[in-house]
């Protein structure tokens, strides 16, 4: 990548700034940066590429690829991308070829001879001719089911999980999973009850600890009742609003975390491909957006946050927000 679209925010005369990589490690003075490019699909090659540099290696042995029109996929494969050490990276051709053709060369150029390329979903989410002749030398294994649910169950049977912890949220919107996608923990999408294949599922699971992730329109009780046959269901973190949501997440998976990641809570794809990167630097996904972010900033305000990492362009968030959120005034602002 050309390095660009990792930038310094403008920030108060007492902040070091850093430009080209993602801050690392902890220092006295608060850092902040922006990870973006012009399209969801490049921020995910952005953030990916500090993923690299964040990790010191010049190649991933795996690397997970999905859609960047849907978000169910992405959710589920956070946590097999935690597990393979693996990126996230986005795919369409809603901008074109151009952009299709940066996200192949990429992953052409950054996954290492013999690695594995994880496809998340089937071909209507990510089209064979999208994938086919990357590299002669890479393993392509495409994990998928007959709706976001199976690919759901075949992302976990993927990655191993065979019992413990694991967060339930809604299949049918983003927002709680974003949030916890930093917790390094599995997640199981449910919609109004447990399909038959779930049920079957969970019945060959072992010390099952079920986390609900969101209100009771998110995820019923009718669905924690028959959770409960299989393990046992230790709380649930909800909120008035998915910000709410998010500062109740972030604070009970990183109570004194040191750094810090903003991604927009009105769209998905950037906290998506920034859920590896998060988990990695032991930090919080905190979900903020203009007029909203002083939930944010109680929560941050609370912490000693030594580094922020926004993702996504000012459309998302703005600087203003990200002052706003770290509790700097805008009269503290360089000339």
């Amino acid at each position: 990548m050309n390095g660009q679209a990792v930038t310094a925010i403008t920030a108060p005369a007492a902040l070091v700034t850093v430009t080209g990589q993602v801050p690392d490690p902890p220092e006295p003075q608060l850092r902040l940066t922006r990870i973006s490019g012009k399209t969801r699909y490049q921020t995910g090659l952005e953030i990916a590429e500090c993923l690299k540099e964040f990790a010191g290696i010049t190649q991933f042995e795996n690397i997970c690829v999905t859609t960047g029109t849907n978000f169910a996929d992405a959710t589920s494969g956070t946590y097999l991308a935690i597990v393979k050490n693996a990126p996230v990276i986005l795919i369409g051709d809603s901008n074109g070829k151009t952009i299709l053709n940066q996200v192949r060369t990429y992953i052409q150029e950054n996954l290492a001879p013999g690695g594995t390329l994880y496809v998340l979903g089937g071909e209507l989410a990510v089209k064979e001719e999208w994938i086919a002749g990357l590299t002669d030398e890479a393993h392509i294994r495409r994990i998928s089911g007959s709706t976001r649910y199976m690919t759901n169950l075949a992302i976990l049977k993927e990655a191993g999980f065979t019992g413990g912890e694991i967060l339930v949220a809604t299949g049918e919107n983003y927002p709680d999973s974003l949030s916890a996608s930093s917790g390094g923990l599995p997640i199981l999408l449910v919609r109004d009850k447990l399909t038959r294949q779930q049920k079957e599922y969970l019945a060959g699971m072992t010390s099952l600890r079920f986390t609900v992730l969101g209100g009771e329109l998110a995820v019923s009780e009718d669905v924690v009742s028959e959770l409960e046959q299989y393990g046992s269901v230790t709380e649930r973190l909800a909120g008035r609003s998915r910000y709410y949501t998010s500062t109740m997440l972030s604070e009970h998976f990183f109570p004194a975390a040191s750094h810090v990641i903003l991604a927009t809570g009105e769209d998905f794809p950037d906290a998506l491909a920034g859920g590896v990167l998060a988990y990695r630097m032991g930090a919080p996904v905190v979900l903020t957006t203009a007029g909203r972010t002083d939930i944010a900033a109680e929560y941050v305000g609370g912490l000693d946050a030594q580094t922020g990492v926004i993702l996504g362009g000012t459309l998302g968030i703005t600087d203003e927000d990200v002052l706003e959120v770290f509790g700097l005034e805008e009269n503290e602002m360089q000339p």
